[in-house]
Formats: structure tokens, C-alpha cells, sequence
């Protein structure tokens, strides 16, 4: 036999069983999935539980989808009366932005999880009523700006593609039997319980200047320097940017930025040749018709080159001073097809 927990007085309210006792006057109480009438069973051996006077072929899952549906409703309509707080808890992702201008880069300083009233917003609430083509269990509404939030209980079915599709704000809660309904008589919808989804928010982005300009920060980043060498480093931000103002670069890249590289040797050269086929001025025995590879190809710390027209080993940066420095791209694509930029 199928037992429940809660159930509609003859008002029409929801009762939990829990609530009732023997002595109590009781009257009568009807399924909210069947709406058959339902017998409390109060003994003190078994727990408190609704059974159906008569069997009934009803359906635990319609039974929990109105529940959850209908308590939902009654709790927020109570708040938006007696003008007291539905919290959505939301994260405020923040970034240091000091060198964001400068450099491209923000610092992540991680995620706050903030709270919101929704009944500060929200100040009505419709049930199982028609938004143009779709129909929400629950429609949140703020009149004066005509904004809604969508709230969908899932049981057997979550939220549909076309309501998803929708651009509308919904939470979801995933209800799977009677004591997921704590997920809103709590009335705090919580941003890490796993029971709830979120569809279509927007991540609230805070941006401030933590370390004005003192940060400590170091990433790799390749280098193109203004007398046309070339680096590949680990450089602090503010390094970087007091370079960048004394008018020494030409050109820079954050590893991040690099794509598939999976070695750093690689990344330089390839480096090179896209600064080079970006139209800037990076002079390396990289790209030059003379260069050939030494035994140790990629390294820009050994002498990696050997130079065919001056008959000697050099570093690859020996080009930005070199009157024989030819680049050339019949030469250079090799290495474009041995690693694809």
C-alpha cells in the first residue's frame, strides 16, 4: 500500500502528518496526486503515514510533482504576505583587474557565494500558468519590469529542451522522494546542492584592483623584443608591463595563449613564426633560408644553429644583428607542418 506523507485538508491545505495526532479533530483528508480520500495512521508502533481509504492506482511521482509543486507556492506566497526573505544563493566570481588593460590578464581570486532575496524582486508568483508557448510549474514575476524565473520541479522528467532553449531563468529541483522537499521548506535555494540546477544565469563577474599594480604574479610568456630577439620566460606581470612602458616589446604571448604546444621548445619556434607572419619585426636564425639545426633543435638557451652561409654555430637570436638574415618560408614551414600552429 502505498503511504505518504502529506496530504490536502478539507480547506485545501497541505497537511503533514507529522503534525497531527489522535486527539485531534481531524475531518478528512484527499490524495494530492489522486485526489481520493486518504486515512492518517497515527500508531505509535509504525510511523505517521496517509494511506488511501480505498486502493488507488496512484501515482507516487504525480503525487510528489504537485507536493513539491504546491508547497513551493504556498511558502512564497506566505513570504511575499508577511514580506519576509527567499534567498537564492548565487557566486560572484572575482578578478584582480589591474594589469587586465596592459596585459590581457586577469588574476582569479576565486568564487564568493553571495545571497539574493528573491522576494525583494519577485513580487508575484503564478502556478501552472501559460508564458506565451510554455507553461512553468511555478512563475516568479517582478510586475513593474516584467522579468520572470522559472521554477521546475523534476520527478520523472527534467526541464524540457524548448523551455531551456527559451533564454528564461529557471531552477530546477530534482525531487526524488518526500525528504528532497527540504530542499525548499528551507526556503534557501542553495548554489552547491547537486539537487538543483540552473539554467541560463549569467555569472555574476566582480572585477577590483587587489594588488595595484604590486603583484607577485609570474606566468611564461614569449617575448618579442623592439631589437627584434626573441624570448620565451617566466616573467612577473609588473616586469612585464614596466617593459612594455619603457617601449621595449614588440610583441608578447602568455603561455595559456599557446594552444597544443605540449613542449616548450616547440612553442618558440612557433612562436616566432607566427609574430613573424603577424607582420612583426622578430629577427630569428629560425627563419632564415641559412639556418640549419644543430643537435639540440629547439633549445633557445645552447647555440641550436648552424648558420650555412657563415659556416658556424650560433643562437637562434644572433639574426637581430645579422646582415644575412633572410627569412624565408619555404624554409621555415617545416617546422609549421612538423607541430601545426
Amino acid at each position: 500500500m502505498i503511504k505518504y506523507t502529506h496530504a490536502y485538508n478539507e480547506e485545501d491545505e497541505i497537511i503533514d502528518v507529522k503534525s497531527l495526532d489522535r486527539d485531534m479533530n481531524l475531518g478528512k483528508f484527499h490524495c494530492i496526486g489522486c485526489e481520493k480520500e486518504l486515512i492518517p495512521r497515527l500508531g505509535e508502533q509504525r510511523q505517521k503515514h496517509f494511506a488511501h481509504k480505498v486502493d488507488q492506482n496512484c501515482s507516487p511521482e504525480t503525487y510528489l510533482h504537485r507536493l513539491a509543486k504546491n508547497i513551493f507556492y504556498d511558502l512564497y506566497k506566505e513570504c511575499l504576505e508577511n514580506q519576509e526573505e527567499f534567498i537564492l544563493e548565487y557566486a560572484d566570481q572575482h578578478y584582480c583587474n589591474h594589469f587586465e588593460n596592459s596585459l590581457g590578464i586577469k588574476c582569479n581570486l576565486g568564487r564568493k557565494t553571495k545571497e539574493f532575496d528573491l522576494v525583494s524582486y519577485y513580487d508575484d508568483i503564478k502556478k501552472e500558468k501559460r508564458d506565451g508557448s510554455l507553461i512553468p510549474d511555478i512563475r516568479l514575476i517582478n510586475t513593474e519590469k516584467e522579468k520572470s524565473l522559472y521554477i521546475e520541479m523534476a520527478v520523472t522528467h527534467e526541464v524540457e529542451d524548448e523551455k531551456q532553449a527559451s533564454g528564461k531563468k529557471i531552477i530546477e529541483f530534482l525531487i526524488n522522494d518526500e525528504s528532497d522537499l527540504e530542499l525548499i521548506e528551507k526556503k534557501r535555494i542553495s548554489l552547491h546542492d547537486e539537487r538543483i540546477n540552473r539554467f541560463n544565469f549569467k555569472e555574476k563577474i566582480t572585477k577590483i584592483d587587489r594588488c595595484k599594480g604590486e603583484c607577485k604574479e609570474s606566468r611564461s610568456v614569449f617575448i618579442v623584443y623592439k631589437s627584434g630577439k626573441a624570448i620565451l620566460t617566466d616573467k612577473m606581470f609588473r616586469s612585464l608591463n614596466a617593459l612594455i612602458k619603457k617601449g621595449n616589446v614588440a610583441d608578447f604571448r602568455f603561455a595559456e595563449d599557446f594552444g597544443n604546444y605540449s613542449f616548450r621548445e616547440f612553442a618558440f619556434v612557433q612562436n616566432v613564426i607566427r609574430s613573424h607572419e603577424n607582420g612583426v619585426k622578430v629577427k630569428n636564425c629560425f627563419l632564415c633560408r641559412y639556418h640549419a639545426r644543430n643537435s639540440s633543435p629547439y633549445s633557445t638557451e645552447s647555440e641550436n644553429i648552424f648558420c650555412k652561409f657563415l659556416k658556424e654555430s650560433c643562437k637562434s637570436n644572433y639574426a637581430a644583428d645579422c646582415e644575412y638574415f633572410r627569412p624565408d618560408k619555404e624554409v621555415y614551414a617545416e617546422y609549421i607542418n612538423e607541430f601545426e600552429m
